[in-house]
């Protein structure tokens, strides 16, 4: 329902098609022969062990390169589909939020990226093993797409896990229920955008509900203004030493 942002949509797609292209030619012409050559002169000496193993390696170190820059591109664009959202919804105040540096929020969300991907071996464990990875990922993926909104909110990364616990069990379903959507074949192109939506409408629950604003005057504001009582207590003990004197 909205034309203007389908090459939005497209775009990080497009990015990914012409990155793996790009990176898959550039890693069999140039690299594969001379790491097959250095694993068989340091390590191992027959071909039909080195040749599957490096063609394992640089199939990995492509999906790894393609995941990277199609995810850096999803992200810069994620915020213009939410403020479209936002704009939508008519929750002006969140689009007219100030941005923050978006350092921090990049190297998080990268972080995330990796140990989504480290932590796919303990699935190996029946049962326990997935329950584990699914509530610690889904957990980490709900705060990442909150990130940036608690962040526009004035929330440092301390006080973004100090929010989040009260909703902890929120945040893991949340998660979970995404990355459970990132398993269905095909359907799974698609589920970005639909987290992101879906997130945009669970950034909005949170605004309506006045908990982000409450949390801040409760936790934030308070303890500054014991800190200002603190400073002012401690300029007049010294006044008044002073006045002694």
């Amino acid at each position: 329902t909205n034309p203007s942002l389908w090459f939005i949509l497209i775009l990080p797609l497009v990015y990914g098609v012409i990155t793996f292209l790009i990176v898959t030619s550039l890693y069999f012409y140039f690299l594969f022969n001379y790491q097959v050559e250095i694993l068989e002169y340091y390590i191992i000496s027959y071909w039909w062990i080195s040749y599957p193993t490096i063609l394992f390696i640089e199939i990995i170190e492509i999906i790894s390169t393609v995941l990277l820059i199609t995810f850096c591109c999803f992200n810069t664009t994620s915020s213009r589909i939410r403020n479209r959202v936002f704009t939508k919804k008519k929750f002006y105040r969140l689009v007219n939020l100030p941005h923050p540096s978006l350092t921090r929020f990049y190297l998080f969300s990268f972080c995330r990226l990796i140990l989504l991907i480290l932590t796919l071996p303990i699935n190996a464990i029946p049962f326990v093993g997935s329950t584990i990875y699914f509530i610690l990922n889904g957990y980490l993926f709900t705060f990442d797409k909150l990130s940036y909104y608690l962040q526009r909110k004035g929330l440092s990364f301390k006080h973004q896990i100090k929010f989040s616990l009260p909703f902890f069990f929120s945040y893991c379903l949340f998660g979970i229920l995404s990355l459970m959507l990132l398993t269905i074949p095909f359907f799974n192109i698609m589920v970005p955008y639909i987290n992101t939506i879906s997130s945009s409408f669970l950034i909005m629950e949170l605004e309506y509900s006045f908990k982000v604003d409450e949390f801040i005057r409760k936790s934030i504001n308070n303890k500054e203004e014991r800190e200002l009582e603190l400073i002012k207590e401690e300029g007049r003990i010294e006044s008044s030493k002073t006045k002694i004197v």
